[in-house]
């Protein structure tokens, strides 16, 4: 099932895509919701991001090329940080590259969608409280981010988080294909099989530092890191789960 978060006109609604169609729902999205009978081309809605989470949480450095490359040792546990809601925006929206910063990178992550409230889960019950998948592009300004020695100001800049553009369930996430392009050129390529932590001792792991609500996300690290300018169309690409794209201006 493929859902969108959109508008019509009259305000934010969620709604299953199928092909060129989006059927409205009505009910929470988490609590069986149902269609309305209501329906829009896909063509006419504005699509927004499909989540507004209380909470960002991205795992840093969760693919065995990070730390071959690098020659570096695994770490024991996931690499965790955060960043701050505000910073998504849906697909199609601009990212807005800012001042201060000379070098900013993008980063191709699958990010999971937390459907149940998820706290000190073992990891063989966790995927039971996964409701989806979704694509991000966890935009960072490396430049701050080396200055700094934090990851919160540099990943967390207004437009620092394009999600979407949906959200999709019923997809097994130990093997999808993972590409990042600039201006239709592929730049990055990953699977997710050569995770360092797979999704459900993933989500374990968060769970047991902090108390997961559904519509929360949990990135499951960057499949590859790229540079990107002013004037340059971003996309992110995962295999059976969607395809996000932004284009990047100048803060001027």
């Amino acid at each position: 099932m493929k859902i969108v978060r959109f508008d019509a006109g009259s305000g934010p609604r969620y709604g299953e895509i199928v092909g060129e169609v989006i059927w409205e729902w009505e009910g929470g999205l988490f609590d069986a919701p149902r269609r309305t009978g209501a329906s829009w081309a896909s063509a006419s809605a504005r699509i927004l991001a499909p989540i507004v989470p209380s909470k960002f949480v991205l795992a840093s450095k969760n693919y065995e090329e990070s730390f071959v490359a690098n020659k570096l040792p695994r770490p024991k546990n996931p690499l965790l940080f955060l960043k701050a809601p505000s910073a998504i925006v849906a697909d199609g929206t601009a990212i807005v590259y800012p001042r201060g910063s000379k070098y900013v990178t993008f980063e191709p992550e699958l990010v999971v969608v937390i459907g149940r409230k998820c706290g000190g889960v073992a990891p063989e019950e966790a995927m039971q409280h996964v409701f989806g998948y979704t694509c991000t592009n966890d935009v960072s300004a490396r430049d701050i981010q080396q200055e700094e020695i934090q990851f919160t100001r540099c990943k967390s800049f207004d437009t620092f988080g394009p999600l979407g553009p949906a959200i999709v369930t019923s997809v097994d996430p130990s093997d999808l294909r993972i590409t990042g392009y600039v201006n239709g050129e592929l730049r990055t390529e990953r699977r997710t099989r050569t995770f360092l932590f797979e999704v459900p001792k993933l989500v374990s792991f968060v769970s047991h530092c902090m108390t997961l609500f559904p519509g929360d996300l949990v990135s499951t690290g960057a499949a590859g890191v790229g540079e990107m300018r002013v004037g340059d169309t971003v996309t992110v690409d995962i295999e059976h789960v969607g395809r996000l794209t932004n284009r990047v201006v100048s803060s001027e």
